[in-house]
C-alpha cells in the first residue's frame, strides 16, 4: 500500500468537531460545523482538535452566564489555558520536526476562551463582539510564539455578530492550498 497522507495539518478549537461541547443553547449545529469540515475533507487536510478550556475546567453542564471574557477571566481559568496551550504546542513542533505543515490554527469568534479577532466582552454592562482575542487562543498565540512557531489564526464565526461564515471559509480555503 503507498502511503497517501499529505503531510498538511490544521489544529482546530474542541467545538468546531464537537459541538456538544458548547454551552446550552450555542450549538449551531448537530453534531460538528458541516461547511467547514466539508471543506477540510475535500482539501484533504488532517485536522487535529484542539481541548476544550470551559469544559475542562468547568464540565459540560456550564451555566451560561454572560458568555463573556470576563465571566471566564480568573487566575484558574488562566491556568488551565496556559495548560492546554502548552500541551497543543508540544504537539504542533512534533508534527512539524516530523515534516509535517501546519497551515492554520482555527478559533471561534465570539467564544471568550476561543476568539482569534473578535471577542464578547462586558461593555457598560451588555455583551458586545469587540477587537480582542479569547483567553485560551491568547494563551495558545502566547505559548507558540515562545516556542518559536510561527503560525496563522483565523477564526470562524459561531454567529452573524461574530463575523461572516463565508469569508472565514475562502479564508481557510485559500489557507488550505
Amino acid at each position: 500500500m503507498k502511503d497517501r497522507r499529505g503531510r498538511r495539518i490544521i489544529f482546530l478549537a474542541h467545538c468546531l468537531l464537537n459541538q456538544n461541547a458548547k454551552v446550552d443553547g450555542l450549538a449551531g449545529y448537530r453534531g460538528a460545523c458541516e461547511p467547514l469540515v466539508r471543506l477540510l475533507t475535500r482539501a484533504g487536510v488532517g485536522i487535529i482538535q484542539l481541548p476544550c478550556p470551559e469544559t475542562t475546567c468547568l464540565g459540560l453542564g456550564r451555566p451560561m452566564g454572560t458568555d463573556t471574557v470576563e465571566q471566564y477571566d480568573t487566575a484558574k481559568y488562566r491556568a488551565v489555558c496556559r495548560k492546554l496551550a502548552r500541551a497543543a504546542v508540544r504537539e504542533m513542533k512534533a508534527y512539524q520536526g516530523a515534516g509535517y505543515r501546519i497551515l492554520c490554527v482555527l478559533g471561534v469568534e465570539g467564544s471568550p476562551s476561543c476568539s482569534v479577532d473578535r471577542a464578547p466582552k462586558l461593555v457598560g454592562g451588555k455583551r458586545r463582539m469587540v477587537r480582542g482575542c479569547g483567553l485560551f487562543m491568547e494563551a495558545l498565540k502566547s505559548e507558540s510564539v515562545r516556542a518559536g512557531l510561527k503560525l496563522k489564526f483565523i477564526g470562524v464565526p459561531e454567529a452573524n455578530a461574530a463575523g461572516d461564515m463565508k469569508k472565514a471559509l475562502e479564508q481557510i480555503g485559500k489557507a488550505t492550498k
